[in-house]
């Protein structure tokens, strides 16, 4: 009897270690199935690329290493990320992410709603009004943060006024309602066939006034040679644009 007691108690204090081995393993994974399930979230509930597998493998590496300082800045990290989460669908209620139509009469209201905003003044009948329409909406999909808009310029008569909305296309950049920037057609974009290079050439311009969002590495890239080859193009812009016998940009009266 003194054996079985021996035996059973030692079976006992087996099993509460790997009970306590195994909670030791569920607290170490937690972070790592918190974030993952923080990003399917943020994906709207579907699967989670490498991508995003790798960096929570990452952060779990980190976290064994038992430093407190790391889990503090993961913690920042993931309260960013709610953040922009919050943000995005802030936005997106304003109506960023698509490209819209809008109103004289809905203007104001339009660009004084977002903190960013790029309207595109233009004419029906102007072939590279619509040739704007289409980068501008590729754009509008990928810069959620920004609010991307169009109005008819002839149904528009006062603020064509207002901006000095002379040649269309036309894009009028907006920041908290203050019109910061102007961009005159596709001057300045090379190789206007290819709509890839096109769409990441107007990107680019727009990156240069702030509205939009760009990867780190075209702040890195010589920043202030782009604003400065840019600040000077604008000065011959219009007067070129004016000169040209083609179908580039069109003078609007």
């Amino acid at each position: 009897l003194a054996l079985k007691a021996e035996r059973q108690k030692v079976e006992k204090a087996r099993k509460e270690e790997e009970q306590r081995h195994q909670e030791y393993i569920e607290a170490l994974d937690a972070p790592r199935k918190e974030r993952l399930a923080f990003a399917k979230d943020m994906h709207g509930g579907g699967s989670i690329d490498n991508k995003a597998a790798k960096r929570a493998d990452e952060e779990e590496a980190a976290i064994l290493d038992d430093d407190p300082e790391l889990d503090i800045l993961r913690r920042r990290r993931i309260e960013r990320l709610r953040q922009l989460k919050k943000q995005t669908q802030e936005n997106i209620l304003k109506g960023h992410g698509k490209y819209e139509e809008i109103v004289e009469d809905e203007f104001l209201n339009t660009v004084l709603k977002s903190k960013f905003c790029i309207c595109h003044f233009y004419h029906s009948d102007f072939d590279m009004c619509k040739l704007m329409d289409k980068h501008l909406a590729i754009l509008a999909r990928n810069h959620v943060e920004t609010r991307f808009v169009k109005i008819n310029a002839e149904k528009t008569p006062f603020f064509v006024e207002k901006l000095n909305v002379r040649t269309l296309p036309t894009l009028s950049v907006f920041m908290d309602g203050k019109n910061i920037d102007t961009l005159v057609g596709f001057q300045g974009l090379m190789n206007r066939d290819n709509d890839d290079i096109l769409t990441r050439g107007l990107e680019e311009r727009i990156g240069i006034t702030g509205a939009i969002k760009m990867e780190k590495a075209f702040y890195e890239a010589d920043f202030e040679s782009k604003a400065h080859d840019e600040k000077k193009h604008s000065t011959t812009r219009i007067l070129s644009s004016r000169a040209q016998d083609d179908d580039d940009d069109d003078i609007w009266d």
